[in-house]
């Protein structure tokens, strides 16, 4: 079975202000502290722009993404962030580097070049991740979970004149292999998602996002960008007079119930946010469609933060503030037509949220 991870429409026209990433958000677990599992996210990238900063490095385009017999070579960047179990390292990557993409068959690779350091490697339903810098190294190997979630999954969205999205997922897979940050190396276990995404747009808007890996074998994750206020906030402070009055472009929410083997999805689903003891933010989503009703609390325990920079017209700059939460999973309930889902069924699980707050032209 062919994978659609490594390609890349290149035809006249297709890629205008296209922004390209290569997405892992891996959890792990946490023998010490169980309720707050390891995290790592890292993520491939390169975006049709001169120039763009990304925290305290400015990536300048040296070439355009272009075929080179059976490969296509990128310039991008590769940047991760890791949560030990007690503190967040951010980043824990964070590189400019060409790339390769190369595909055979099913088999396929995203690898920097020329020193391979950083890449992504596998087959559909057989990956592997490797990160190696000198303070920091991380392989893992994942393995299907051999249910729905570890097949791609396809989903695009037009808003006008072609300028949309396009978004490759895979839910959940198993994951092994071994972490090593300074002189302390360890083996780990646990899942990981995986997202290719590309996004043409003049502009990129702001966002809610977040998934969860129960520990029953479940799934959800909901996803909300929006226009309005928000897009005006210029700092990475947790709170805004600017976060207010959102009006949402796409929102959904879609869980999948491993016992009953079925997906539910929520159409127009409503978020409220507020802070806890630590000063980061607890996310209680609810939404309802076809007599069934969701409603669940998300609560943080760290925070990382990717600041993007890009200039307009060459002086005026424009923001994007992308923050991502390990979070646990506090409250849970689904339910309608019988059916009555709570969190000591899911026995709570892995989970991560995004907020990201500006925008980028």
């Amino acid at each position: 079975m062919k994978s659609n991870v490594w390609n890349m429409d290149l035809s006249p026209g297709s890629h205008k202000r296209s922004w390209w990433w290569w997405f892992w958000l891996f959890f792990m677990e946490n023998p010490e502290n169980p309720k707050q599992p390891k995290q790592l996210a890292v993520m491939w990238s390169t975006k049709d722009c001169n120039k763009f900063r990304i925290n305290d490095t400015w990536w300048h385009r040296q070439i355009d993404t272009q075929k080179r017999g059976n490969k296509t070579i990128i310039d991008g960047m590769v940047g991760a962030w890791y949560y030990d179990g007690k503190n967040m390292i951010e980043p824990v990557v964070l590189d400019k580097s060409f790339f390769a993409i190369s595909e055979n068959k099913d088999y396929g690779s995203l690898s920097s070049i020329p020193k391979p350091d950083y890449y992504l490697s596998g087959r559909p339903g057989d990956y592997k991740v490797h990160l190696e810098n000198k303070n920091f190294k991380f392989h893992v190997d994942m393995g299907s979970t051999r249910d729905p979630l570890s097949s791609e999954k396809n989903s695009q969205n037009n808003f006008y004149f072609g300028y949309g999205f396009d978004i490759l997922k895979i839910r959940r897979m198993n994951l092994k292999g071994t972490v090593k940050l300074g002189n302390k190396e360890e083996d780990i276990k646990g899942t990981g998602y995986f997202q290719k995404v590309r996004i043409s747009a003049p502009i990129i808007p702001s966002w809610y996002w977040g998934t969860i890996h129960m520990y029953d074998g479940s799934y959800l994750q909901y996803y909300m960008l929006h226009l309005g206020p928000p897009m005006l906030r210029r700092k990475n402070s947790q709170s805004s007079p600017w976060d207010w009055g959102e009006k949402y472009i796409s929102k959904s929410i879609s869980f999948y119930s491993k016992e009953l083997e079925r997906p539910f999805e929520f159409r127009h689903p409503k978020i409220t946010k507020h802070f806890n003891k630590k000063g980061l933010p607890v996310f209680k989503m609810e939404g309802e469609k076809n007599g069934y009703k969701i409603a669940y609390t998300l609560n943080s325990y760290s925070r990382a933060t990717w600041y993007f920079e890009q200039p307009m017209l060459g002086l005026i700059k424009t923001l994007l503030y992308y923050n991502e939460y390990p979070v646990t999973l506090s409250k849970f309930l689904l339910e309608g037509k019988g059916i009555r889902i709570t969190e000591r069924d899911l026995k709570a699980g892995f989970c991560n949220c995004e907020h990201a707050w500006g925008f980028l032209i």
